[in-house]
């Protein structure tokens, strides 16, 4: 849930609440992603904060102490160093449940480097980039030259950062098949990652990024009996001819196609 009020959530005494996000900044697409560096295509425009630094730091502050799964909404490098400097804060005061950043589209290496000190864990989009990514894009026409540091996918893989795949749906299709898809077909060659890679995405690591792959992310004795059957081997075939024959949720099925 998007909220301002952590209490909220709290407040709501649900089981497993997966994260209660503020917005750091906007979108490529409206220039309100915050950035260091203005907009290739609105001189004098950086984009913009939703939300003050030191109030940024209170709702990390009164999330965690409600023992919140908390996350972060930000895409430009200029949000997502809103985003650090509050969690950094909080990893002094050694907080046992560090926050997770939503997107993170735009990255430096020093922030590259830092997340994987910190080890937080990035819920990213792939889609994104399949719709708006490469030469003469909306990236591009945005970010100029920077279109090339959008979703640096292998270079955090290669820091040893917890990458797990979603959609951000409604902006694109909940569709994992597809989210794998653009992965590997990243439009710049050097952020591409393997299919095993894109698979983790979004099993385990997403799993992970939850704090519940002791229970779920893979087929496992003892996880829960969460996993979809294909019509074809993931690993042999195209993934474009892929579909879900079955879908079984907790040992049932839930989902059977043409039923």
């Amino acid at each position: 849930m998007e909220t301002l009020e952590p209490g909220e959530a709290a407040e709501l005494g649900l089981s497993h609440v997966g994260g209660c996000i503020p917005m750091a900044d906007g979108s490529f697409g409206s220039r309100t992603a915050l950035l260091f560096e203005e907009y290739s295509d609105m001189p004098g425009c950086r984009g913009k904060a939703q939300i003050w630094q030191s109030e940024l730091d209170l709702w990390m502050d009164k999330a965690a102490s409600l023992g919140l799964k908390t996350a972060v909404h930000a895409i430009g490098d200029g949000g997502v160093e809103m985003a650090l400097k509050s969690i950094e804060r909080l990893k002094q005061e050694d907080r046992p449940r560090l926050p997770r950043i939503e997107h993170a589209e735009l990255l430096t290496d020093d922030q590259i480097e830092r997340i994987a000190e910190m080890g937080i864990s990035l819920a990213i989009q792939p889609v994104f980039e399949e719709l708006w990514g490469g030469p003469n894009r909306l990236y591009a026409r945005r970010l100029g030259e920077r279109w090339k540091r959008t979703n640096r996918y292998r270079d955090l893989l290669y820091a040893g950062v917890t990458l797990a795949g979603s959609s951000d749906s409604y902006i694109t299709p909940i569709d994992p098949l597809r989210g794998i898809r653009a992965a590997i077909n990243h439009p710049n060659p050097q952020q591409r990652v393997s299919l095993i890679e894109a698979i983790d995405m979004f099993t385990i690591n997403a799993a992970r990024a939850e704090g519940l792959d002791n229970e779920s992310g893979s087929i496992s004795p003892g996880k829960l009996a969460d996993f979809v059957v294909l019509n074809e081997n993931i690993f042999g075939k195209a993934l474009e001819t892929l579909v879900v024959e079955i879908t079984i949720i907790g040992g049932k099925i839930v989902y059977k196609k043409g039923v």
